[in-house]
């Protein structure tokens, strides 16, 4: 079980990947993520951010749009 002290920076370091993912950068969606998983290696959160992080840097995507939020929302389902 994570104490509070982590869960509050596990909250945090999300919280800063979601404002990456508005922003597009993936490098630091990525990072961040990955700061998470190290915490918490099931955070299906961070999971999520790694799995649209790495779909971005693979090219477009089918519609020829980036991802946005909602799609991040659906990947953490």
């Amino acid at each position: 079980m994570t104490s509070e002290r982590l869960q509050r920076q596990i909250d945090r370091l999300l919280d800063e990947a979601e404002k990456a993912v508005s922003a597009e950068d993936w490098a630091r969606v990525t990072d961040l993520a990955n700061r998470v998983l190290a915490l918490d290696t099931e955070n299906g959160d961070a999971r999520g951010f790694v799995a649209l992080a790495a779909g971005t840097t693979a090219g477009p995507s089918p519609v020829g749009q980036s991802p946005t939020l909602a799609s991040l929302r659906v990947l953490a389902v």
